[in-house]
Order: C-alpha cells, then sequence, then structure tokens
C-alpha cells in the first residue's frame, strides 16, 4: 500500500517539477481552498517528506476560496492550486489564464447526502429528491446515484 503510495507521489511530484522547469531546492507554492480528504494528501505527502525526496521545497498553503487560490496563481504568488474542475477554475481558463490540470488525486464522483432516519433504502427516496446547492456537481453526483440505485 505504502509502495504504491510514494509512487503516485513521485509521479506527480515529476509532473509538477516538469511543469514548472523546477531546479532542484526550488521554493513553490501550493494552494488549495477546501478542507476535504484531496487537501489531506498534500499535508501526508509534506510530512512524509515525498517533496524533498524529489529536491522540491513545498509550502502548502490554505486559502479562503477557489477565486482567491485562481488570483494567487494569476499573481505568480502560488504555482499550484490543488481543485478539481470548479467554476473558479474552469472559469479562470475560459476567461484566458494560462492554466492547465496537470494530475488527478482523487478520480471518481464523490458527494454526500443527509437524509432521514426515516429513510433505510435508496428506494425511499424516489418522488422526493431535491438539490440544496443548485451546482453541476450537487446535482450531477444526486442523478448518477438515483441512476445506479434505481431511485
Amino acid at each position: 500500500m505504502r509502495r504504491g503510495l510514494r509512487l503516485r507521489w513521485r509521479l506527480f511530484i515529476r509532473s509538477v517539477l516538469a511543469a514548472t522547469a523546477a531546479t532542484p531546492n526550488r521554493k513553490l507554492s501550493l494552494v488549495f481552498a477546501d478542507f476535504s480528504e484531496r487537501a489531506g494528501l498534500l499535508f501526508v505527502a509534506k510530512d512524509h517528506h515525498f517533496f524533498e525526496e524529489q529536491g522540491v521545497d513545498v509550502d502548502v498553503v490554505q486559502v479562503r476560496n477557489g477565486p482567491v487560490a485562481i488570483a494567487a496563481v494569476a499573481a505568480g504568488e502560488a504555482q499550484f492550486y490543488s481543485v478539481s474542475a470548479t467554476g473558479a477554475s474552469l472559469g479562470a481558463m475560459a476567461g484566458g489564464l494560462d492554466i492547465v490540470f496537470v494530475a488527478g488525486f482523487i478520480n471518481r464522483l464523490d458527494g454526500y447526502f443527509a437524509v432521514s432516519t426515516k429513510v433505510r433504502a435508496p428506494e425511499d427516496l424516489k418522488g422526493r429528491l431535491s438539490v440544496s446547492k443548485a451546482s453541476a456537481a450537487a446535482s450531477g453526483c444526486l442523478r448518477k446515484s438515483c441512476s445506479i440505485t434505481g431511485a
């Protein structure tokens, strides 16, 4: 398990080095704007010295939100933004900011549903579903879950 994780991090860090033409011991900033398992991976890599093993000194910084992270990258204050395809990142790309997606840590649809204690199976939700936040991710996650479970 640990060997596989190390291999993935080495591949990611090499892509980071290639993307920035980094020289050994170069100081880089990596920002994130959420607090999730995705952000947790960055701290695991930092604590286990995965970046240093590849000759990169990475500063992991949490910022308030996606637009702030995009602004930091655009201004050159951060070289990397750990993000999924969000409105901020895709909008910045569509608006002409020269950024690219380099790698994916968690390539799966993830989301959570809060339901009443009366709900025991997905079928109990049939005809009662609604999305509390109108976003592509929330509604896409809900639709995919419904199609899989038949709800």
